[in-house]
């Protein structure tokens, strides 16, 4: 099994070593804790291991906490490095108006990281701007709408939780564009007014989105915006200019 290390541990009472498989001792815990809590503070993503002793006890479709007798086997950091344009293209937007929010998988040390990085969250922003999927859940549809206007950033989402998130902001007149590039996405991509999916994401996000990134790239969406709205702004004109010589 492989999924949010936090969650991981909690399920796991023994570790696997060069010894064979051990009880897991608290300090063990501790310091595993502590290891990812160090790769996350610095924007690494984080993908913990685990595996069930016997293959009878997995059940299709069973949550991870349902599990309690996972084999600890360790995690990775990897480094997902921001694009260079991407905090310019995220700055530009904000000051057209456009509020941009990340909903991510990672846990929430290392989106805050991110979001730091690419601009989503300032020095000013108070400490409520960010909220895990798991507190989302646990909040009805109105609550949830309250949380929206000032959060910034969603960490540990599910599939769901995306598509919910939209159809609420849709709920309060927002006007909402959703990207992604996995099939769990589809239905938000579908949900939204625009759905934009990734040059390489699947053929499922494709096929459920209204534009395709070719590059992969938010400055992509920061020049589709502009252009769309000068667009719109020259066919006002042109009505304008008609209406008025007529």
């Amino acid at each position: 099994i492989k999924g949010a290390p936090e969650l991981l541990l909690a399920s796991c009472h023994q570790i696997l070593t060069a010894e064979g498989v051990k009880p897991f001792a608290d300090s063990t815990r501790v310091s595993i804790a502590a290891e990812l809590n160090q790769y996350e503070t610095i924007g690494r993503r984080t993908l913990g291991f685990a595996y069930i002793r016997d293959p009878q006890d997995y059940q299709q479709g069973k949550e991870l906490e349902q599990y309690h007798d996972l084999i600890w086997l360790g995690f990775v950091a990897i480094a997902d490095p921001v694009r260079e344009e991407v905090p310019n293209a995220v700055k530009i937007c904000q000051k057209a108006g456009v509020k941009v929010k990340m909903i991510t998988g990672d846990s929430r040390l290392t989106a805050v990281e991110i979001a730091r990085e690419i601009g989503i969250i300032n020095q000013d922003d108070p400490n409520d701007y960010c909220i895990t999927g798991g507190k989302l859940r646990s909040l009805d549809d109105e609550a949830v709408l309250e949380v929206l206007k000032k959060v910034k950033v969603i960490a540990r989402a599910r599939p769901q939780d995306k598509q919910r998130i939209v159809q609420l902001l849709q709920t309060s007149g927002e006007v909402v564009a959703v990207t992604g590039d996995g099939t769990n996405d589809a239905p938000a991509l579908n949900q939204a007014q625009v759905g934009l999916s990734m040059g390489s994401g699947t053929s499922v996000a494709k096929e459920a989105s209204d534009i395709i990134i070719l590059n992969d790239s938010f400055a992509s969406i920061e020049n589709a915006v502009m252009w769309g709205r000068s667009l719109y702004q020259n066919i006002q004109k042109f009505i304008l200019f008609q209406l008025t010589i007529n």
